[in-house]
């Protein structure tokens, strides 16, 4: 589209020019009635030309004239213009003349000059391949020449090594020995040392010399000699090895820590260490360590021993002999850890030690003890009797604290922490065994006890009523006890936590109400007593979660403290729990409510009867309760022995208040209803014989209203005097029972108190 911009503009610069050009040509003073630059537009019409000049009063003469006289402008300025470029055509034709044999003249040097550019950069090339020709070839011969010497190398450092290392040889240009006859043996051990430093040193450059050699088959002839090289030289660097351990724990042992004898003891294991570090053969010297130090001791400590075998039971004797052998075993290391700190390594606070890759407790120690451990006591890591896998895997833990406890740093430990055989220690102990045995345990006790959910507990703590009750708290305390707890098994203890509260949800809840259903009832107020008791027992429970008891059993087995707020993870969890047993306690208030409902309701509801034994009756005046109240109260006591029995009558039952308030509430309920049934009929009766005129007979007398009021009024007084002898509400409770309950024989105040 810029394009088509610019084409356009350049094109009204060209017309314009083009118009200005013809300006100068017209006379002076010349005059045209039109624009000019009106014929230079595209969209330019003749019509509207001529209207447009009509219109402003223009005659058609006079705009035939002004156009003829424009036109001879114009051709007058088009030939003009045509002989100035015929003219400027000529000029530049008669200047062209000659210029091609100046072309020519110029065409044969260049091409010249071409050739021997040619010829030029030809002869460069091939110079260039014969230099990289040359090139190649003095690389290939310094090659060849690297490799010979290699050889040449190879062989010498092989026939030296041979000499060095034949034991029927010795070379006393090589290895002269200048000690006296009365030479100690740890001086003649250092400088023995000092010679096989010598031969490590050329058995390194042989290994070098042999890399660059690779597959040569001079030294695929020589690989024989150089194996035979290399056992020798590992036969004695194991004797040296050896004999310089040999001295350090006899230095050890006699105590001269400072004397002149343990400094060359000292020095023989440091050169020998540093001679296996120089040949790179470090893990051989550790492995040899291992079997020579190590093991020996190792194997007497750890020795198979019926406690700790698959048949022993004695959970407590096998915990005390694996603790004397841990305890044999670290006594061990603390002797090893202070030879090689004390004769070994002399290293300074912050200062490098060439010896450090060296570790005794890393590399030299730990795996050690655990291949002992595996080979002659595997039964410890079977969790087949869980009570002695608890007491054993504890032990074992332990013993990896004392061992970590004797790292120089932390990143020491986390070192030891990476390697496998540390892993390989913690994954043997069968904790997934000893989980699901104890899971197994877990869930048959529970499923013995769910057989009966209304069984009830034995006496003793904590106090609760039902045995599933007691036996779910103990087992949940039991998954947190120092008996049965591990803390690499936090997770899964938590969940079976979880899974407990979540079946003891159940049991009260459905299971309960089913098993309700299913039983035959017992006759009476008495039959809900199972239910008060699965009640009072689930809101204990629930207490007993919501005060944070199980929060602070777990954090205190985790050896936690107590964190405020609590993690997302727990406070969700137990949330949801407290929600799961608070459902079924919902439930099971819902069932009290309804079977104690429906045993009084079919007895209290004879209150609405009242009327129609007093309505045109003749009866006399009430004096006493009605017939009904005897079996009402009956209800009511037999309600109170329920709650004054057993578990229900201790003070810490506190969740019953729904229940006791339900004896008034339903009493209430119904004798309210009647009362407003009875005072709706009578005001109905008074407006109806106010309309016809009439009033009752004997209006001075008692009527059948009066008694019926009566009649309420004493069945009310009897039901508060019961309420008053039985202890089924608190003062505040009966109190405020007592004044809804509050009647007279007033219809006034029957009316307000109804109202």
């Amino acid at each position: 589209m810029s394009n088509c911009i610019l084409s356009n503009y350049i094109y009204e610069e060209l017309a314009n020019d083009a118009l200005e050009s013809t300006l100068g040509i017209a006379p002076s003073g010349l005059e045209f009635c039109f624009d000019r630059r009106g014929f230079l537009n595209d969209d330019f019409d003749e019509d509207a030309f001529i209207l447009d000049r009509l219109k402003m009063g223009i005659s058609l003469q006079n705009l035939h004239d002004s156009l003829l006289q424009y036109f001879n402008i114009l051709k007058n300025s088009l030939v003009e213009l045509i002989n100035r470029d015929c003219a400027d055509f000529v000029s530049l034709s008669t200047n062209l003349v000659g210029l091609d044999k100046i072309i020519k003249s110029l065409e044969d040097p260049l091409m010249a000059t071409r050739e021997r550019v040619s010829n030029v950069l030809s002869e460069i090339q091939e110079t260039r391949k014969e230099f990289e020709f040359s090139l190649e070839e003095r690389k290939r011969l310094r090659e060849k020449k690297e490799l010979i010497n290699s050889l040449i190398t190879v062989a010498t450092c092989t026939s030296r090594l041979e000499r060095w290392l034949s034991p029927t040889i010795q070379s006393g240009e090589d290895f002269h020995l200048l000690t006296t006859g009365d030479s100690s043996p740890a001086d003649k051990t250092f400088h023995e040392e000092q010679q096989i430093d010598r031969v490590a040193q050329e058995y390194t450059k042989l290994q070098h010399f042999v890399k660059k050699c690779v597959n040569h088959p001079f030294v695929e002839d020589l690989k024989p000699r150089i194996h035979l090289i290399t056992t020798s030289l590992q036969d004695q660097l194991e004797g040296r090895l050896r004999c310089g351990l040999n001295l350090c724990h006899e230095a050890q042992s006699s105590g001269q820590l400072h004397p002149k004898t343990s400094k060359k003891a000292s020095l023989v294991l440091r050169q020998i260490l540093s001679t296996y570090v120089s040949i790179d053969k470090l893990t051989n010297a550790i492995d040899l360590y291992r079997k020579h130090c190590l093991h020996s001791q190792l194997s007497k400590i750890f020795l198979p021993c019926p406690e700790l075998s698959a048949s022993g039971a004695d959970a407590d004797a096998a915990a005390s002999t694996l603790r004397r052998m841990f305890a044999e075993a670290v006594a061990l290391l603390d002797k090893e850890l202070s030879l090689f700190q004390t004769l070994v390594f002399k290293r300074l606070h912050k200062s490098y030690e060439p010896l450090s890759d060296f570790d005794v407790i890393m590399d030299g120690f730990f795996p050690e003890t655990v291949d002992v451990l595996f080979n002659q006591l595997p039964d410890i890591f079977s969790a087949g009797n869980p009570d002695k896998f608890h007491k054993l895997y504890k032990i074992g833990m332990e013993f990896l604290d004392l061992v970590e406890d004797r790292a120089e740093s932390t990143k020491q430990v986390v070192k030891l922490r990476e390697k496998a055989v540390y892993t390989s220690f913690l994954n043997k102990w069968s904790l997934s065994v000893y989980f699901q045995l104890r899971y197994q345990e877990c869930n048959e006790i529970i499923s013995d006890c769910s057989k009966d959910v209304f069984k009830e507990a034995k006496t003793g703590p904590p106090g609760y009523a039902l045995a599933v009750t007691a036996t779910v708290m103990r087992q949940m305390r039991r998954c947190w006890s120092e008996d049965v707890y591990l803390d690499s098994l936090r997770h899964r203890f938590w969940k079976l936590t979880l899974q407990l509260i979540n079946a003891y949800s159940y049991l009260i809840g459905e299971k309960a109400l089913n098993q309700t259903i299913n039983s035959p009832e017992k006759a009476g107020i008495s039959g809900i007593e199972p239910l008060l008791l699965v009640f009072f027992d689930g809101s204990f429970f629930l207490k007993w979660i919501d005060e944070g008891n199980l929060v602070n059993l777990i954090l205190s087995a985790m050896d936690l403290r107590q964190a405020n707020p609590l993690p997302d993870w727990l406070e969700q969890c137990i949330k949801d729990s407290s929600e799961r047993i608070n459902s079924a306690l919902i439930a099971i208030k819902s069932e009290i409510c309804r079977v104690f409902e429906e045993k009084m309701q079919a007895l209290i509801k004879q209150i609405q009867d009242l009327p129609r034994q007093y309505r045109r009756t003749n009866r006399n005046w009430p004096s006493t309760p009605s017939a009904f109240m005897p079996r009402i109260l009956k209800q009511l006591t037999d309600l109170a022995q329920v709650l004054q029995s057993g578990i229900l009558s201790k003070p810490q039952v506190e969740p019953l208040p729904f229940l006791r308030s339900q004896v008034v509430e339903l009493f209430e309920r119904i004798l309210m209803t009647s009362v407003r049934k009875i005072e709706d009929s009578l005001r109905r009766l008074r407006v109806a014989r106010a309309v016809g005129g009439t009033q009752q007979a004997g209006g001075a007398g008692k009527t059948d209203d009066d008694k019926i009021r009566h009649q309420v009024h004493l069945d009310t007084l009897e039901y508060i005097s019961q309420l008053k002898s039985l202890p089924l509400l608190s003062e505040e409770g009966l109190q405020s029972n007592l004044d809804v309950l509050a009647t007279s024989e007033n219809p006034e105040m029957v009316s307000s108190s109804v109202s």
